[in-house]
């Protein structure tokens, strides 16, 4: 009987538009009283499962101070990444998932990053520092004579290395030293809204743009930059001291501009927090520098990818005393801008030379060198 069903007129055709549209037709999610569907509620359950059982993974075997230190690590990171595709998901949600309450919250986040009236908020500022504090072994920030911010000439503080995740540079950023220093983040963090408002939250953020680094030097104020970029994380390897500095001289360029002084910051330990798979550089450096995406394939502890490691030397970021460029040029010349690079280069390198040992122990720190790229 089935096959003399098959062999009836149109059963053919029948059995191939059915075919066809079992392949192109997709189930529509069942959408609950909360406007989501059970299969996102249950996706969204086991990704915060999922951040729970590693959070308690690592307090059983490093106890709680270390747990805590690494979950405020891990939201600065996850705050990081996701506010960059935040307008995107908030988009696909809405049109392609019915899905309103998330869009409305990443709508309303976008609204309040851009209130002028919000500023930082000492409390969260000194949990996010006591979190990075407490997911490392070691954590000091070191001020040599005259580093720290003053009244005066305007200074440029250029932090190294970037790293991964730069967490020397967001020590300072929340640190009270530098609350009246404005930190100059990537444009497309900076404008992305869940970042820009956790980092109006917890200091004082502004755009790396060129007319933004310009217009802040020449009102007088103290900013703070990483010159290395994207390209100095791409070329992060653990355990070896390595700036992209050789041809970065733009930011100096700017200091001479306004009169400004810079100030060299060199945070050791840095390059230890994460393993960075080395090669394809070509690949990754025109990812720097067409797409203005970092060229990372990095990873942390074995259980646990974004959390930092903490089995090398800790964290201590040194704060060096301003190197004096000279006076104003309203028009350096390119010999102004190269001797200027040549006496910062040599700053810094000084300035790693002094505090290796104390950083890095004394047997690395006899042989560490810093790499000048």
């Amino acid at each position: 009987a089935p096959f003399a069903a098959a062999r009836r007129p149109g059963a053919v055709e029948a059995r191939r538009r059915y075919s066809w549209s079992r392949r192109t037709s997709f189930p529509r999610p069942v959408v609950g009283a909360a406007g989501s569907s059970r299969q996102d509620v249950l996706l969204s359950r086991q990704g915060v499962a999922c951040q729970a059982a590693m959070v308690a993974v690592v307090a059983r075997r490093e106890g709680p101070v270390v747990a805590s230190g690494t979950f405020a690590v891990n939201f600065f990171i996850v705050t990081w990444v996701s506010s960059m595709v935040m307008p995107g998901v908030a988009v696909y949600l809405a049109v392609w998932r019915s899905w309103l309450f998330l869009p409305l919250m990443i709508g309303l986040i976008s609204g309040l990053a851009y209130v002028p009236w919000i500023r930082r908020v000492d409390f969260l500022a000194e949990a996010c520092f006591k979190g990075v504090q407490s997911a490392v072994p070691r954590h000091e920030v070191v001020v040599e004579e005259g580093g720290a911010p003053s009244s005066g000439r305007p200074r440029l503080y250029a932090v190294h290395p970037h790293g991964i995740f730069t967490l020397g540079w967001a020590t300072l950023f929340v640190s009270e030293l530098m609350r009246d220093c404005t930190f100059c983040f990537a444009a497309g963090l900076f404008y992305s809204p869940g970042f820009r408002l956790f980092s109006r939250l917890t200091g004082r953020p502004a755009s790396a743009t060129k007319g933004s680094v310009k217009s802040l030097l020449s009102a007088g104020k103290h900013i703070a930059l990483i010159p290395g970029g994207f390209e100095e994380a791409t070329l992060t390897e653990r355990g070896v001291d390595r700036v992209f500095l050789q041809h970065r001289a733009g930011f100096l360029k700017y200091c001479l501009e306004a009169g400004a002084d810079v100030c060299p910051i060199y945070a050791f330990g840095e390059v230890d927090f994460y393993d960075n798979l080395q090669g394809a550089w070509r690949w990754r450096l025109w990812l720097n520098s067409q797409l203005r995406l970092p060229g990372v394939v990095f990873w942390g502890r074995r259980w646990f990818p974004l959390a930092p490691r903490i089995d090398g030397s800790g964290l201590v970021v040194v704060v060096g005393p301003p190197v004096d460029l000279g006076p104003r040029r309203p028009n350096p010349t390119p010999d102004d801008v190269a001797a200027a690079h040549a006496t910062y280069v040599a700053a810094l390198t000084a300035l790693f030379d002094r505090h290796k040992a104390y950083a890095y122990g004394p047997v690395r720190g006899k042989n560490a060198t810093l790499h000048v790229v």
